[in-house]
């Protein structure tokens, strides 16, 4: 198909484009990926973050890219938080804290094609129940509490994993600190999420077309 378009191109005189092969079927073979990266090196930068967070995720390398832009982001808000520096020490998440944080992972799960509408429809097309979704990824429950444990120990738990995988942020602020430590481990969460779903679905489209 490659050939044919360079030699359609070259029997009528025209310069050679970039030529990439998609499938509308199944992103993740072919040059989509390529594409995916020479779209993103040719947009102006203030551009690239937008587009960056549109793209679907057909590759890990799509969801990473994806989970770097917002980790920049994340690191901004931070820095500006420890700039303005107008919240006290707690050892306690507030309740416009638990909001905020809600709203964040919800943003989060929206990027990565996490979300409910998504994961409805991804059980829709593999004819199982929500539910089933849910269960292979570990986001939706982060926020439902249950007997064993509540939404506030919870998040500790998160906070205490974070600080172990996270020494980068600039802010001075215990509180606000550990609200910025549980963005960047939902974000970590999510990313995964969107790999072991992604995974799945390669290795269902790999069943159906065998």
């Amino acid at each position: 198909i490659r050939l044919n378009c360079v030699n359609t191109f070259r029997e009528n005189g025209m310069d050679e484009p970039p030529i990439f092969l998609v499938s509308n079927k199944n992103v993740c073979h072919y040059d989509f990926p390529v594409l995916m990266d020479k779209l993103i090196s040719d947009l102006p930068v203030y551009k690239r973050h937008n587009f960056m967070l549109s793209l679907p995720n057909i590759t890990d390398s799509v969801i990473e890219k994806k989970q770097q832009s917002l980790k920049q982001r994340i690191w901004l808000e931070g820095f500006a938080a420890d700039v303005m520096n107008i919240i006290p020490s707690l050892t306690f998440l507030w309740d416009s804290d638990l909001e905020t944080l809600k709203k964040s992972m919800k943003f989060y799960r929206t990027v990565f094609g996490m979300d409910e509408a998504s994961l409805q429809k991804l059980a829709r097309n593999w004819k199982i129940e929500v539910d089933q979704v849910e269960a292979m990824i570990k986001s939706p429950a982060v926020f439902k509490p249950t007997d064993e444990k509540t939404i506030q120990e919870r998040l500790s738990r998160y906070i205490q994993e974070s600080r172990l995988a996270n020494h980068y942020l600039v802010t001075k602020n215990h509180h606000r600190k550990e609200i910025y430590y549980l963005k960047y481990y939902f974000l970590d969460m999510v990313t995964e999420d969107a790999k072991t779903l992604l995974k799945q679905i390669c290795l269902r489209n790999k069943l159906l077309s065998n």
